[in-house]
């Protein structure tokens, strides 16, 4: 989704792109969808020379100026693909294990910036890979604030259809169904808080992985044995994302570990207090009890006391959603993210020009 969202708003703002990604494809659907140019780029393996010729011969047919990569495998077919068009690497996740053979040296040589979403990918990238921390950017991800807001109007619609009355105090989560994104604690979280408060709900969006459905038969069952399916609103994945942020009163994120965290910003962006685990790219986003109250990761006790406190307390659930809505406004718009990327972009091309890169 972030490929086709990038290219989309670089596309409004006078760019050319084109999207080359495996034909089918999620990425590879969603382009067309969006109107998005698209070439096939399915490499076999890491060293794939029908997809480094075919890939070769699509840059110079197309006048590429700039490639911009997302998944460090392809790297091993676009890095000789190149000749000198200049290459932007973004690191979306961490990685375990070192690649400072002479190999890696050699891919990550030709990668003229290396972008990290948080501070913690930044880290990670210093630590595990074979560049200089000089060629590492940090930028966080942006939104379309106002989008949040005119979802606001549609609250009380939207809560009636998910069957919330507006006497109830909805508490929600937005992410892919696996315990590393805490919804044990979370459903841990919500037997304590519903005793305390009976007129509280819960409301979790999200699915599964494709193809990894077993992933999430735990969350299933602890629901099932929690005794709260009746308070329970369980939406699988949804593309409204912000008219459902508009129908919870709290936004609880509870993910053991997360390397930045959209959708805490758009919680944040759509006015809403939150209650996220102290941890990795979160703390890039909230200062604990000024935009949000920040709580150990596993650790259910914390996370219902912090909760309870935000549904007790009106006047510190309005101050960290100011706070926060002004936050998100100031350092994760969209078009903060889009000219910080523009301005890596126009220094890569600079590079390329007064000195070529060895392919």
């Amino acid at each position: 989704m972030h490929v086709t969202q990038l290219s989309t708003d670089l596309i409004d703002r006078g760019h050319h792109c084109i999207v080359f990604c495996s034909p089918n494809s999620p990425l590879y659907k969603d382009a067309i969808e969006r109107g998005i140019e698209i070439r096939t780029f399915a490499p076999t393996g890491y060293f794939s020379p029908h997809s480094i010729l075919s890939l070769a011969r699509h840059l110079v047919a197309e006048k590429i100026d700039i490639v911009h990569a997302h998944y460090s495998r392809d790297l091993w077919s676009i890095v000789p693909a190149l000749k000198n068009i200049p290459l932007v690497f973004i690191k979306h996740i961490g990685t375990q294990k070192a690649k400072r053979d002479p190999f890696h040296k050699w891919i990550y040589s030709r990668v003229c910036k290396m972008i990290a979403i948080s501070k913690v990918i930044a880290d990670n990238l210093i630590a595990t890979h074979p560049v200089s921390p000089d060629k590492i950017e940090v930028l966080h991800h942006g939104i379309d604030v106002p989008d949040y807001d005119s979802a606001l109007q549609q609250r009380a619609q939207t809560r009636s259809r998910l069957g919330f009355d507006e006497c109830h105090f909805v508490i929600g989560n937005i992410g892919r169904l696996q315990v590393g994104k805490g919804h044990l604690e979370f459903i841990e979280m919500a037997k304590q808080i519903h005793k305390a408060y009976p007129y509280t709900r819960f409301m979790i969006v999200g699915e599964p992985t494709k193809g990894e459905e077993f992933r999430a038969r735990v969350i299933y069952d602890a629901l099932e044995q929690s005794g709260l399916r009746n308070v329970f609103v369980m939406t699988g994945y949804r593309k409204d994302v912000p008219n459902l942020l508009a129908a919870m009163d709290c936004f609880v994120f509870p993910s053991r570990a997360e390397a930045f965290g959209l959708v805490v910003i758009e919680a944040m962006a759509a006015g809403l207090p939150v209650v996220a685990c102290k941890s990795d790219g979160i703390l890039d986003i909230i200062e604990d009890e000024r935009q949000g109250l920040l709580v150990p990761p596993q650790n259910s006790l914390a996370l219902a006391k912090a909760v309870a406190f935000l549904v007790e307390n009106e006047e510190k659930r309005h101050y960290y959603a100011i706070q926060a809505r002004e936050h998100v406004e100031k350092y994760f718009s969209r078009t903060r993210m889009l000219e910080r990327l523009e301005t890596f972009y126009k220094e890569c091309l600079q590079k390329s020009k007064s000195s070529h890169f060895m392919p």
